[in-house]
């Protein structure tokens, strides 16, 4: 046996010191990894040891850009940001196809919802009730147990949802959140309760962390930024967001009010986005600015406006101005300034100086979010390497149309 390979023998691996070996494997994208893992053992035990996931985990998180975008249709489409980023730079050209996942569940009519993703994690749910979380680039896919709180909700499906890392435990968390309403004593009043489920991955089960008693009117995916999801609560005559911590499993008692860019009743909130880790919100001006396009249809402002110290509140700083004919839905912002969003079902590059939107592609649903993630190799079922056990590697789920597509066969 070579050296190499005694020191690759799963009980003598040593991953706590500087070694080369695992400097070099560390910088190498998703899918040599996984041929590695295949090679054998040794190897498969190295790559997916938690200190080396977490490595690789950490390279990848502080490269610039290197995400991809995933888009909430049917079949789940997916486009690199890189790839973006080029079509920016160069001349007009083809249309960008986007990439169809292979995602776990192939129910044709389920309905589908991302909660969000999280270092390389999707969480997906699809018909109100199953919840899956899935490294698409790996393959592996973790169904989870039914929450509880919600059984026996007339439909009551998740109203409010998000996914994301508490450092704190070292866990992954998912969050949903919904509403039941209740007839009073006296038979006629009505009573709306909000009911909340966390589920910890290190524990594998939900548990419900608050009733809560806030008049909260937030839906859909919550914003994850630094370990908290945002929504935007608009039904107020002051919008302000709500943040619910992770760590703590709580709402938060201090608000980012918005009340200094609702200067007027004809602006509304579309939403939170995360710049550059930092809390930023896309407002749009329902009035026209009378200004025609070439088609003869007025124009109107989108604003992107972002808190560059997240303990302020309120100081919020514009970073994009949108004119454009329809809702503009906004993604990401490049380090030159051209904003990445969604005109009418196109995925384009908006540029404020030229005031032009450079088209892409068409997205199948023209309504579609887009979430970002990252490649790597954390697994949906431990939450870090790959499930213990060849077996685990080979199935980790089957139910349902959920499975795992990523095992291999390991050589000796």
């Amino acid at each position: 046996m070579s050296d190499i390979s005694k020191r690759l023998r799963p009980e003598s691996t040593d991953l706590s010191g500087s070694d080369v070996l695992v400097d070099i494997l560390s910088r190498l994208p998703v899918k040599s990894l996984r041929r590695f893992q295949c090679a054998s053992k040794s190897w498969h035990a190295l790559i997916s040891h938690s200190h080396f996931v977490k490595k690789h985990l950490s390279l990848i998180n502080n490269t610039t850009n290197s995400f991809k975008l995933i888009f909430e249709t049917r079949p789940l489409q997916s486009l690199d940001y890189q790839v973006l980023l080029k079509y920016l730079k160069e001349d007009y050209g083809a249309p960008i196809a986007p990439t169809e996942l292979d995602y776990p569940v192939k129910t044709p009519n389920s309905s589908l919802l991302i909660f969000g993703s999280c270092n390389g994690l999707i969480c997906l749910q699809f018909d109100k009730t199953d919840i899956v979380l899935w490294n698409p680039c790996t393959g592996e896919s973790n169904l989870l147990p039914q929450a509880t709180i919600f059984d026996g909700v007339h439909d009551c499906g998740s109203i409010f949802y998000g996914f994301g890392y508490d450092s704190k435990a070292e866990d992954y968390k998912v969050m949903r959140g919904g509403f039941k309403g209740e007839y009073g004593s006296d038979g006629y009043s009505w009573r709306l309760e909000t009911i909340i489920e966390v589920f910890s991955l290190k524990n594998g089960s939900w548990r419900s962390t608050q009733v809560s008693d806030m008049d909260l009117a937030i839906e859909g995916q919550g914003c994850l930024v630094n370990e908290t999801l945002h929504w935007v609560d608009d039904d107020n005559h002051a919008a302000i967001i709500i943040s619910f911590d992770l760590v703590e499993e709580k709402f938060n008692e201090a608000v980012h009010c918005l009340c200094t860019i609702q200067t007027d009743s004809e602006i509304f909130f579309g939403g939170v986005l995360n710049i550059r880790n930092c809390v930023a919100v896309y407002s749009s001006n329902s009035e026209d600015l009378g200004i025609l396009s070439d088609s003869g249809t007025s124009k109107k402002e989108d604003k992107i406006w972002m808190i560059k110290e997240y303990d302020v509140h309120d100081y919020w700083t514009e970073v994009a101005t949108v004119i454009s004919e329809g809702f503009f839905n906004p993604f990401c912002i490049s380090e030159g300034g051209q904003v990445l969003g969604m005109l009418g079902g196109i995925l384009g590059w908006y540029s404020p100086k030229e005031n032009i939107f450079k088209n892409i592609t068409e997205i199948r649903d023209r309504w579609s979010g887009a979430t970002k993630y990252v490649e790597t190799i954390v697994s949906p079922v431990t939450g870090n390497g790959a499930a213990a056990g060849e077996s685990a590697m080979a199935s980790t789920v089957e139910k349902e149309g959920v499975k795992d597509r990523g095992g291999c066969v390991l050589r000796n």
